[in-house]
């Protein structure tokens, strides 16, 4: 984990490791059932946190241009998805839309583009119901169409996202600071007890949140913890 406090940092590490391993055996009946850890050619970092305006796409910025990965998250699936449905008819373009979304992805009750965020809740949930993988599979399709290789996916909202991601070999780092508002919205609370490969704390400035991403990519093999041996053994070959 990285904090910037050397202390909390040995204190956090240990505990990260500790319930790490106890998140690996807590789900490795669920790997069995068909979510082992799959050999992937691509290198993913998924990030999650509970509520919104944590970092995640600061983090995911980052990673971009330091590290080049490619920031390309679950929602960009569906954002195009609901373009070619729906809002096509008020926007000329695909590009005209993502930017609208990113414009206005933090508007509150009574902003110009506060339905944006509404319609994408909505939107995203309907297809959820229907398949639970829906959006997961169609990130995945989209990225091996793309032949994308190091991939950073800074809205990491629910558990088969995550597992999807872990499958695929990746790490998944959350975000917390201190402070922000978290509603009681599925997509901002399900995650909310998934135990993560790290913790990056966002209780500092835009820079000092840039040199902890960078201090985890130099040490992320000390500071990530691999699947148990033993649980390993009793996932499925691929």
């Amino acid at each position: 984990m990285v904090s910037g406090n050397k202390n909390y940092d040995r204190i956090s590490h240990w505990l990260c490791g500790w319930h790490l391993s106890k998140c690996c055996f807590a789900c490795c009946d669920i790997c069995i059932f068909g979510l082992g850890v799959v050999e992937s050619m691509i290198d993913v970092i998924g990030i999650y946190s509970e509520g919104w305006g944590s970092g995640k796409d600061s983090i995911a910025n980052v990673l971009a241009f330091d590290f080049d990965y490619v920031v390309f998250g679950f929602s960009e699936v569906m954002k195009d998805h609901l373009y070619y449905k729906l809002t096509r008819a008020r926007f000329s373009s695909l590009n005209t839309w993502l930017e609208y979304c990113e414009a206005h992805k933090y508007d509150k009750v009574g902003d110009e583009g506060f339905w944006v965020r509404t319609l994408l809740k909505g939107y995203g949930q309907f297809y959820r119901s229907i398949v639970i993988n829906y959006w997961v599979d169609k990130w995945e399709q989209e990225v091996s169409n793309r032949e994308y290789v190091k991939v950073a996916v800074p809205n990491v909202r629910f558990p088969n996202e995550a597992f999807r991601i872990k499958q695929l070999g990746g790490k998944l780092i959350k975000v917390i600071r201190p402070g922000i508002v978290v509603d009681n919205d599925p997509s901002e609370i399900s995650m909310k007890d998934w135990i993560p490969d790290c913790i990056i704390y966002n209780d500092g400035t835009l820079l000092e949140l840039g040199e902890r991403v960078r201090a985890f990519m130099q040490n992320e093999k000390e500071l990530c913890l691999t699947v148990n041996q033993s649980v390993k053994e009793k996932l499925p070959e691929s």
